[in-house]
């Protein structure tokens, strides 16, 4: 059976804000290759965005954090 997980999107100053959680068992950041886990494309995505890309694990879970500017645009 998989990891629970969750996912919550904030809107905070003008940026989108994605958070992935799940509640697995995690791994040592500094010792795995980002693009062994798939996240290396998605890093690229959102920072050829210009967002911000963070990624935090431990034994208690990881969690995947994705920031990218929005604009608000006026509605007629």
């Amino acid at each position: 059976p998989g990891a629970r997980a969750s996912v919550t999107k904030t809107v905070e100053a003008n940026r989108l804000v994605i958070e992935v959680t799940d509640f697995g068992p995690g791994f040592d950041v500094s010792h795995t290759r980002p693009e062994a886990l798939g996240l290396a494309g998605l890093r690229e995505r959102v920072e050829s965005l210009g967002g911000e890309f963070g990624l935090k694990s431990s034994p208690q879970g990881t969690i995947v954090t994705m920031a990218i500017p929005v604009e608000e645009h006026a509605t007629a």
